[in-house]
């Protein structure tokens, strides 16, 4: 019986036809309208939890101790942020040194206000901490109140 025949089309013809179908298409160029997207991001200022705890030895008439502190915040590009501490006894000198994660620690001796309130740290504008939030520490000593336990401080932080 007779064979029937079949035209095969080699592969490297096949390929150039192939090419040749896709680059003859017309391609129409899209323009895009150029506009200004406005977008909005609002300050945050979150304290996340702190912890205080003792040094283990102490000096006599001096406590001293290490105060952790987790924190989330964002500022705008015209604002900034402050952590304060609280701590009642004014007239006290505290003597501090601030670690905070990105930046050098800081340190400083200042006699606590009347309101009790300390300014520890600082953010300017277009501050952000971590998506999970940041975590800063606080070696601190002041005079000793006749107590050996660690003083009553209460962390705050602000947007402004």
């Amino acid at each position: 019986m007779g064979e029937i025949y079949r035209p095969r089309l080699r592969p490297w013809l096949l390929g150039l036809l192939l090419v040749l179908a896709v680059t003859s298409v017309p391609v129409r160029t899209q323009s895009a309208s150029q506009g200004t997207l406005l977008l909005r991001v609002q300050p945050e200022c979150v304290l996340l939890n702190s912890n205080t705890t003792l040094a283990g030895q102490q000096e006599a008439g001096t406590l001293s101790g290490v105060s952790t502190f987790q924190y989330k915040l964002r500022t705008s590009g015209a604002g900034g942020a402050a952590i304060q501490m609280k701590l009642d006894q004014p007239g006290a000198v505290v003597n501090y040194v601030v670690s905070l994660p990105g930046s050098a620690a800081t340190s400083g001796s200042a006699a606590i206000p009347a309101s009790g309130i300390l300014t520890v740290a600082n953010f300017g504008p277009n501050s952000h901490s971590s998506r999970a939030g940041d975590t800063g520490m606080l070696t601190w000593s002041l005079p000793a109140s006749g107590s050996a336990a660690a003083p009553p401080m209460v962390f705050s932080i602000s947007c402004h």
